[in-house]
């Protein structure tokens, strides 16, 4: 349920999709958003998960610029 843009703008609060969110995180500290995508691939157990695998679960989840920014920030 999306908030409608009165709310929003009372809190002064943007509302933007996850990949804009997750590139906003990447822009402030790119080495603590790669950090928490490798603790993400290490979670996994049954199959175990390597970070490609995370960053492809990224993009199939729609944070496409996202996950391009992180495969190549690596």
């Amino acid at each position: 349920m999306a908030l409608p843009n009165a709310t929003l703008e009372a809190r002064n609060v943007e509302a933007v999709s996850a990949d804009d969110f997750v590139l906003a995180q990447i822009d402030l500290d790119r080495q603590r958003v790669f950090a928490a995508v490798q603790q993400i691939a290490d979670s996994w157990r049954k199959p175990p998960g390597t970070t490609g695998d995370a960053l492809d679960r990224l993009e199939r989840d729609g944070l496409l610029e996202s996950a391009a920014a992180l495969h190549g920030g690596r």
